[in-house]
Formats: structure tokens, C-alpha cells, sequence
């Protein structure tokens, strides 16, 4: 193995347990200082840090191959040594050096994936500089340079209102930009906007996105060892504290400048569209509700024994020279988001296009009523046809200024997808109703088209009965006693008591269409006994049955006509909202129930041909027998 990586491999196993020394020293520090200010437990974190990115550098110098030449070399010992004599790091050694190309290629891996992840979020906060901003009002950027003067900046603060960050942040170092929501400037008073501004700027002061550069690449390099990743998140909370103390230094109200992060973190909970980048700096980093419990609670004071423990630990710590992982602290309690509530109505004709200079327009019966209460602030737009468009803040008419306009394009564009979600969901639910009547009346012509064959005893005698749709369509005796199987067992019944018990033997009958006529076949014992042409009320079968069918198709194709008027008109307005909702596709749509097949249209039959000769009535019935045999 190539000697550079196998000195290479034992650095990186070196560094578990210096990283672990330096964990519990830096953890202890932070302990230590729990009860200082922020500045100085980020300073020892820094420090801290700063060392375990010099460990791995010196382990790797005092491994180089010559940098000791006069010691034996681990196969020379090994050569010279039995097993059992050799020290135990040098077994250890020895045990170890198979497994280092695997470690080596982990570790690799590891590296490239990170440091694509780290080239991807440097490029997508440079997009953020250069999509979806624009310039903010004027008195702000006086206030930026004010701040610049007072906190004795050298180098020029863009500061860009933007739609695609939902929490303020700061990109770059020697050029560097402040990205403020465009919602913020709706949300916030000026004098919460200004401390917030000042938090950036003291992120710009103390160099924080550079620091924050140097951390992830640490971040990336020694990504496996769990400790690195709890300083470094440690470090960009104490960060945060530090800003918000110079925050407050320059707007003088806690309080204030604790809602302002509140009302912050409701923004960010409200938009979900940024993905959360490790390489941002801004005020919602950190812990939010520590953030604001140690802005509202009363400032404990130092005490000195403390501060002289902490650099003591700290003093040993840069002696050894080299995080173990401290276990996470329980999150604190989910704030609560403050109630928003959103009111929307429209009249007449009323046309809504988000990206229009004017977004809505109405008819000359036209009306759209928008409002909004978020907090403390409650907003309202409403465009009539006679008095135009009239925007309010707190019930105040208020000129439409750029933070009114983005409020606006952000509710119309609101309104308009939950406008279209509804009319989808209207839509799916008729068509629901419509495919639940067809297969209803389906149901109903099948049940209509469908003849039933009873066999009944009325009055001694067996009967025939044809039911088809609900009516009687013939009922006819059949010729011929029941038949008894056995004679000697039979009983009567009287009061209650069974006397008598007749096993008999019911024919079978069935029905069968032939040469357009309905014969009814009666078996016994397997034999056909009887074989009688039914002809109901005096009519032929097939021409009543041709009748009904023609009524019944009549009926239905009407019904199914009216439904399919009903889904190409439900089918236009659907193509009317997809086309007006433009860029809004990504909206999932409500799954819709799957399609019934049609009912195929039956043509009525033609009327049948006269029969050849007409069907002979049934014999009268010859006394005393009720029917003949």
C-alpha cells in the first residue's frame, strides 16, 4: 500500500479518540460557561474547533514515513519478536492495517458526496442574488447605510427584497447582500424590521459567512465523527445569540425584538418552499424559543469562579491538543403559530391573473372581495366596478405600495388554486353522483328486462307464473295431480297437532324461448310431461315483449342522454379552470372514481311478422273438472 495513504488511513483512525478528548473538554467549557455571555463560549468553541482541524494535520506529519527513522519498523519487529512479546499498539497495528483501503474508500465516498452537497448550496444561495428580488424601499436602504456608519462597516450592504427565502439571511463577504422576505416588510413594524436589519449586519461585521464556509469544509472532511457535527451546530447557535445581543443594543427593545422572531418563525412555518441550507446565515438559525426566553428573561450575572474553571479546562484542552458527542437537548415546546384567517369572495365577471399588472378585474356587475388577518394586522382588497379597487390596513385606506402589491399577487394567486381545487373537487363529486344514478338505472333495465318463473299451488292445482319487471306477465295450471311417493305416510293437521304428512313430487319447470314464442316445459321424473306455448292476455309473446323493450329503451336512452349532457358540460368547465389556473399544475388533484363503461344504446326491435297461425286457446275446463286433461 502506497505509504502517503497508509499514513493517510492512520490519521483518520487517530482522530476517533482525539475528537473524543477534544468533545469532552469542549463540552465541559460550554457547561462551564453556560451562565456567560455568548461571545466568549463561541470563542472557546472556535478554539475548539480550530483544533480539531490541526489534529488530524499534525498526526498526519508525525506519521509520515521518515519523519522517525531510527525506529524498527512493524514487520522488522514482528520478524525479530514472537506474538506474544510484541506491545499491544503494535498488535493493534498490525490487526488494523488490512481493513485501511476499505476505510480509506469510505472515507472517499463519503467526502465526494458531501462535497457535492457543499457545492450545491453555494450555488443556490448565489441564485437567490439574482432570481425573484428586487430592490427594497428607499427608507430602508437609508437605514442599511445608517447602520453601515454605526457599526463601522467598510464594505457596500445590498439590501434585496426577495419571494424565494422565507427568513432574512446573508450571502456573501466581500460583497455582501441581505435577503429580507417580502412578507416581512408586510408583518413587521419598522422598528422590528430595523432591529432584524441589524442582526444581519452584525453577521457581515463579524465575517460569520466566511466562518460558516471554513465550518462546512471542516464539516465534510471529518464527516464521520459525530462530534464535529455537534460543535459546529453548537457554534451556529451561540452564533445567532451573539447577533441578537448586538440586535438589541441598536433598537433597545427586547420585547419588540422578540416578536419580530416570532413573527418570523410564523412566516417560515406558513411558506415551505426553501430547502433548509447549511451554508445560509440569518435570524432564523438557532433554537427559536431559547432564542426568545433568554431575550425576555432578566440577565443573570456572571460569576468569576466559573470563568476561571471554563479557561482553565479551556487551557488544558489546547494542550492536548484535540468532541465527543454530547447527547442532543430535548427541542423546547413548539411555538405556537399565530392565527391567520383568510375571507374570499366573487360576483359577476371577475377575471383574477396573478402575474398581470393589474391582478383583478370585474365586469360592470362585477365584485371580488379579498381580506386577511394575520397577528395584529388585517389587510383587505376589494374591486368593484363603480369604485374601483380599494386596499386597507387596519381598516384604513392605504395607497398600494410594493409590499400591498407582493401581499396581493401572493393572496390572488392563493384564492385562484383553492378556487380551481374547489371547482375539481365539485366536478369529481357530480361525477361521482352521475356514475352511481347510471349504474342504478343499469341496474333497474336489467331488473326490468329479466323474467321470473314462479311455481305456486293455488286451489289444489300447480301454477305457472311469469314475472317479469314487477307485473304478472301469464299465470296458467298445470295439467296433471301431484304425485305421491308413499301412499301410507300421510297425516293431517288439526288444532295444532300434525295428523297429516304427504311426501309429493313437484314437477320441474322451466321456460324456454323458441321460433319467437315462450313455450313452458314441465319434467317429472326426468321426462317431459308437458311442452304449452304461453300466450299472455290473448297477445302474442313476442310482440308485447318487442313492445315493453321499445318503451323501456325509450325511457332509458333519454335518462342517458341527459347525463352525458350533464358530464360534457362538467368536461368544459373543467378545461375553463385548468386553463385559467396557468402555472398552478402542481396542485395534486383528488383522486377521481374510475370510469363506468357506457350502456350500449339498444335499438328498439323491429315489430314482428304476423304468425303463420294463431296459437290455440287453452281447452275450457269440463265439468266437474276444473281444467282439461
Amino acid at each position: 500500500m502506497n505509504p502517503i495513504l497508509h499514513t493517510l488511513g492512520w490519521t483518520l483512525l487517530h482522530f476517533l479518540w482525539q475528537g473524543l478528548l477534544l468533545g469532552l473538554l469542549a463540552s465541559g467549557a460550554m457547561a462551564l460557561l453556560q451562565r456567560r455571555g455568548p461571545g466568549l463560549r463561541y470563542g472557546v468553541g472556535l478554539a475548539f474547533l480550530g483544533l480539531m482541524a490541526l489534529a488530524p494535520i499534525a498526526t498526519f506529519l508525525i506519521l509520515m514515513p521518515g519523519a522517525d527513522s531510527a525506529a524498527p519498523s512493524p514487520t522488522a519487529a514482528l520478524a525479530v519478536a514472537p506474538q506474544g512479546a510484541l506491545p499491544w499498539m503494535l498488535r493493534l497495528k498490525l490487526a488494523l492495517d488490512p481493513g485501511l483501503p476499505f476505510i480509506l474508500g469510505a472515507w472517499l465516498a463519503g467526502v465526494g458526496l458531501l462535497s457535492l452537497r457543499f457545492a450545491g448550496g453555494l450555488f443556490y444561495l448565489q441564485r437567490l442574488t439574482s432570481m425573484g428580488v428586487e430592490p427594497a424601499p428607499a427608507e430602508w436602504h437609508l437605514v442599511v447605510a445608517r447602520l453601515t456608519r454605526e457599526m463601522g462597516l467598510s464594505r457596500a450592504v445590498r439590501l434585496l427584497r426577495s419571494v424565494r427565502v422565507e427568513a432574512p439571511m446573508v450571502v456573501g463577504w466581500m460583497r455582501p447582500v441581505i435577503l429580507v422576505p417580502a412578507a416581512a416588510f408586510m408583518g413587521l413594524s419598522p422598528a422590528q424590521i430595523e432591529a432584524v436589519l441589524a442582526h444581519e449586519m452584525a453577521h457581515i461585521r463579524r465575517y460569520d459567512f466566511l466562518v460558516n464556509l471554513v465550518q462546512s469544509a471542516l464539516e465534510t472532511l471529518l464527516f464521520f465523527h459525530p462530534a464535529v457535527w455537534w460543535l459546529s451546530s453548537r457554534l451556529r447557535a451561540e452564533r445567532e445569540l451573539c447577533c441578537d445581543d448586538t440586535a438589541v443594543a441598536f433598537c433597545g427593545d427586547r420585547a419588540a425584538y422578540a416578536r419580530a422572531l416570532a413573527t418570523l418563525e410564523g412566516l417560515r412555518l406558513h411558506s415551505s418552499a426553501e430547502l433548509d441550507n447549511p451554508l445560509k446565515v440569518g435570524a432564523d438559525g438557532g433554537s427559536l424559543m431559547n432564542r426568545i426566553r433568554r431575550l425576555l428573561q432578566p440577565q443573570l450575572a456572571p460569576n468569576p469562579r466559573f470563568r476561571s474553571a471554563a479557561l482553565a479546562l479551556a487551557a488544558a484542552g489546547l494542550i492536548a491538543g484535540t468532541v465527543v458527542q454530547q447527547p442532543t437537548p430535548k427541542p423546547p415546546p413548539e411555538q405556537k403559530k399565530e392565527a391567520r384567517q383568510v375571507t374570499f369572495s366573487r360576483e359577476g365577471e371577475v377575471k383574477i391573473n396573478p402575474d398581470a399588472k393589474q391582478p383583478v378585474t370585474v365586469g360592470k356587475h362585477g365584485r371580488f372581495q379579498l381580506s386577511e388577518t394575520y397577528g395584529a394586522v388585517t389587510r383587505s382588497y376589494e374591486v368593484t366596478a363603480k369604485d374601483g379597487a380599494v386596499y386597507k390596513v387596519n381598516g384604513a385606506q392605504t395607497p398600494m405600495d410594493d409590499a400591498g402589491r407582493a401581499w396581493l399577487k401572493m393572496m390572488v394567486a392563493q384564492a385562484k388554486r383553492d378556487e380551481a381545487r374547489g371547482a375539481r373537487m365539485k366536478m369529481n363529486s357530480d361525477r361521482t353522483r352521475m356514475l352511481a344514478e347510471r349504474e342504478r338505472m343499469q341496474a333497474e333495465r336489467t331488473r326490468m328486462e329479466t323474467a321470473e318463473v314462479r311455481t305456486v299451488v293455488k286451489d289444489g292445482k300447480q301454477h305457472i307464473i311469469v314475472v317479469q319487471g314487477g307485473q304478472v306477465l301469464s299465470d296458467d295450471a298445470i295439467d296433471g295431480p301431484f304425485v305421491s311417493l308413499n301412499d301410507d305416510d300421510v297425516e293431517g293437521n288439526n288444532l295444532g297437532k300434525v295428523v297429516q304428512n304427504r311426501i309429493i313430487e313437484v314437477p320441474e319447470v322451466t321456460t324456454v324461448e323458441q321460433d319467437g314464442k315462450m313455450h313452458v316445459i314441465v319434467k317429472r321424473g326426468g321426462k317431459v310431461t308437458e311442452d304449452r306455448i304461453m300466450a299472455p292476455q290473448g297477445h302474442d309473446w313476442q310482440q308485447q315483449e318487442g313492445a315493453r323493450r321499445h318503451a323501456l329503451s325509450a325511457e332509458q336512452r333519454a335518462q342517458m342522454e341527459k347525463l352525458r349532457a350533464q358530464m360534457e358540460q362538467l368536461r368544459r368547465q373543467m378545461r375553463e379552470l385548468e386553463q385559467q389556473a396557468g402555472q398552478d399544475r402542481g396542485i395534486p388533484d383528488p383522486p377521481a372514481p374510475p370510469e363506468a363503461p357506457t350502456a350500449p344504446q339498444v335499438a328498439p326491435p323491429p315489430p314482428p311478422p304476423p304468425p303463420a297461425s294463431p296459437l290455440p286457446p287453452a281447452p275450457p275446463p269440463a265439468p266437474p273438472a276444473p281444467e282439461a286433461h
